[in-house]
């Protein structure tokens, strides 16, 4: 008799209870092997915490001006001729080139101008404006690995 070997997938109510995918992949925040395995990212509070608008600053991005709650000038990720081509909403936090089309929020700006991941930045922006980082404690994760055990246990 031949049996199909599939793997075996969190039950959904399981896997977000505890922020998890259905395969176990965490959901809340990143780490991934690297130079800065350990530091623990939590994109949320990041993109909460630091403002397109101090973003900008801290780039010293000239030649933007005020219109109402947008900023608007010259691209800085590609650094067209256009004085009106980028424009950055400040009560949303997002931006937009309509020249070289990048837009997103935050992270996706500063991913852009330092040519790097969406990790990377939200580490670098928690470097620059100190933005409290989101410890994962080992009992904590010991608790939660107890719990899916105990789970797959009772499933069978």
């Amino acid at each position: 008799m031949n049996r199909a070997i599939f793997p075996v997938l969190q039950p959904r109510a399981v896997a977000f209870e505890f922020g998890l995918s259905d395969t176990g992949i965490d959901l809340l925040g990143a780490r991934v092997a690297g130079s800065d395995m350990g530091e623990w990212v939590e994109f949320d509070a990041v993109k909460q915490a630091v403002s397109l608008e101090a973003v900008l600053h801290h780039y010293q991005v000239p030649g933007l001006r005020r219109r109402r709650n947008q900023l608007e000038g010259r691209c800085p990720i590609h650094r067209g001729e256009r004085d009106d081509s980028f424009r950055a909403n400040l009560s949303r936090s997002v931006f937009h080139c309509f020249a070289c089309q990048a837009h997103g929020n935050v992270l996706d700006f500063v991913a852009a101008i330092e040519e790097c991941s969406i990790r990377e930045a939200a580490l670098r922006l928690q470097r620059w404006f100190e933005v409290g980082k989101l410890a994962a404690p080992a009992q904590v994760v010991a608790n939660v690995q107890r719990k899916i055990e105990l789970v797959r246990e009772k499933e069978g």
